[in-house]
Order: structure tokens, then sequence, then C-alpha cells
């Protein structure tokens, strides 16, 4: 953008890096209309949606799953999710045991 103004370039970098791609995120989850705001014109028209926080993202399911299963904790739906003896040794030296992992409740050998 040579020769353009701070407004310009800041004008040009919010529509399009901020406003379409919320639009593109937006437009995927239809038919449900999650729009917190949409373009009117030259204008932004704003809407005021609930926005609930919760764990709903796909890889920190992943992850707490994988991490569930190594036996480094608990998983995230038991009544205790606690980091295990080998998640605390990993977390303490940064090495995995040397032996096999098995699932919290689980007697070893039998993961």
């Amino acid at each position: 953008m040579t020769g353009a103004t701070v407004g310009e370039f800041t004008r040009s970098l919010v529509l399009d890096y901020v406003i379409r791609q919320h639009e593109r995120v937006a437009m995927s989850k239809l038919p449900d209309d999650t729009f917190r705001f949409r373009r009117d014109g030259d204008r932004l028209r704003f809407f005021p949606l609930r926005a609930t926080a919760g764990f709903n993202d796909s890889r920190f399911d992943a992850v707490s799953t994988a991490v569930a299963e190594l036996g480094l904790a608990g998983g995230l739906q038991s009544a205790s999710h606690a980091v295990t003896p080998a998640g605390a040794g990993l977390l303490t030296t940064g090495e995995l045991p040397e032996r096999p992992l098995t699932a919290p409740g689980v007697p070893e050998g039998q993961a």
C-alpha cells in the first residue's frame, strides 16, 4: 500500500483480516445465526447476542483426551482429573517414564 495513510492502511487491515474472517467463520456455522455484526453498506450493524464461554474447542478436547489416555491425568468427565504420578514426573523432568503408561485406575499390563 505504497503512499497510503495510516488510516487507509488500518481500514484495509480491518476489512481484509477481521471482518472478512469473521464473516467466513460465521457463514460456515449457518443455519444458526451467529453474527455479532454484519456489513450494512459502508457501515457495521451490531447484534446483541449471548456469547457464553465453554470448552467447545476440538483441539482442547483432542489434547485432553490424549493426556488422559496416556495416563498423565484423569479424564475431564471423571470425578478426579488430577495429574497422575506419571504426569507429575513428566512436568518435573520433561521425560516420560520408561515403563509403558497405564490409564488411571487400570492395573499395569492391562491397558
